[in-house]
């Protein structure tokens, strides 16, 4: 059986190690109701890939105008630190 989510069952949003590629995984299907949030969120960090940023060393902060909030996709990254006060279940 096969893991479909990250140890501490934030999903990712990020670029790959991969040249061009960026991913949105490791929700366990439990994030279906933040796909609009989720498209706003990979297409911001697509353009400020295809720019020639570096989100690895300077990671994007996605702002959503409709809620007034910023997110720091630093929390979504693959190379990020498993966080330890997570509830290691499902986001929500």
């Amino acid at each position: 059986m096969s893991n479909k989510v990250t140890e501490d069952w934030i999903p990712l949003f990020d670029r790959s190690c991969a040249e061009g590629f960026h991913m949105a995984c490791a929700s366990s299907g439990n994030q279906f109701e933040n796909a609009p949030v989720a498209g706003e969120v990979m297409a911001e960090l697509i353009e400020f890939c295809k720019s020639g940023a570096d989100h690895d060393a300077r990671p994007v902060h996605c702002e959503l105008e409709d809620v007034d909030h910023t997110i720091n996709l630093a929390t979504f990254s693959r190379l990020r630190e498993i966080d330890q006060d997570s509830t290691f279940s499902v986001l929500g």
